[in-house]
């Protein structure tokens, strides 16, 4: 059989902390040895935050066979995964090359190396968690590959962006910011009274930051999200919760295509691994969206 794609664009952050720009470059050599010159192998550097996602979705636009390769962590290919989106090319694809902290995505959803996936293509269509709010009084839509989170996850997720993580400091920081947190009042459908969350968590595969085991039940092509309901008592509970998470896993509160919350204020809310403020006092809609990207097997 032909080969499936004309382009494969290899986007990558230059400044990152981690192997990003190392990974590309490597995964470009090996692929420009074993592929046909037929195919065009692109590097293309970063250079500000949203970069990927502007550069994702003018590469994908028109019907070009491209192949997206994120050479990031979960929160740049949550960029890719959005510029892919909005390009709407129905023979576009995308996938990570994991060269980030957690790499969740990656882990969760692979079997086989991103060098195999490549040279001997399996392309599935896969679904999203697809957000629906406001934001600075404007309409705000957003699609996560992984995960959606509210609360603690999305504040530890900011804080842990802003420092400069090394393998001796991240747990540290981790302990210190859950010690630091109070939680978020929401009101999510259909209650509508008022409850403190710990976290009220989307997802969409079985793993979450490196450890955190989600449902086993949990299929990335199902049409449904996992949805975690937890609801703040103490800073013990929420520890013991976390380190029962790690071990056994968390138990979904219910599998759903769709769910509605409010925040009385504005509130932080992670997809992936990127963190945004969504406006207080307005429904924010937390849905599947099946089967919405194409990616590798």
């Amino acid at each position: 059989m032909a080969y499936p794609f004309t382009k494969i664009a290899i986007i990558y952050n230059p400044n990152s902390t981690g192997n990003s720009k190392k990974n590309a470059k490597e995964l470009a050599r090996h692929l420009k040895r074993h592929l046909p010159k037929s195919v065009t192998i692109e590097l293309d550097a970063t250079s500000h935050a949203g970069h990927a996602e502007n550069l994702a979705r003018d590469i994908a636009k028109g019907r070009q066979k491209v192949l997206l390769v994120s050479s990031s962590g979960d929160g740049g290919f949550n960029e890719v995964l959005n510029g892919l989106i909005a390009a709407h090319n129905p023979n576009a694809a995308a996938i990570v090359l994991p060269s980030g902290n957690a790499n969740d995505h990656h882990h969760a959803t692979s079997l086989r190396s991103v060098e195999e996936k490549i040279l001997q293509p399996k392309i599935e269509a896969i679904d999203a968690v697809k957000v629906t709010a406001t934001k600075d009084g404007r309409s705000f839509t957003r699609y996560a590959h992984s995960y959606v989170g509210a609360g603690l996850t999305a504040y530890i997720g900011k804080k842990l962006t802003e420092a400069k993580l090394n393998p001796l400091n991240e747990k540290w920081l981790v302990l210190k910011y859950l010690f630091l947190f109070r939680g978020v009042t929401l009101r999510v459908s259909p209650d509508f009274r008022w409850h403190r969350y710990s976290s009220l968590l989307f997802g969409n595969i079985g793993r979450m930051s490196k450890v955190i085991k989600l449902a086993r039940e949990s299929d990335y092509d199902d049409g449904k999200m996992e949805v975690y309901e937890l609801k703040t008592s103490s800073t013990l509970r929420t520890i013991l919760m976390l380190v029962s998470g790690s071990v056994l896993g968390l138990r979904a509160n219910a599998q759903l295509k769709q769910l509605a919350f409010m925040s009385k204020r504005p509130v932080e809310v992670q997809f992936d691994g990127e963190v945004v403020q969504l406006d207080g006092r307005q429904t924010i809609v937390v849905k599947i969206e099946r089967n919405i990207f194409r990616t590798l097997q």
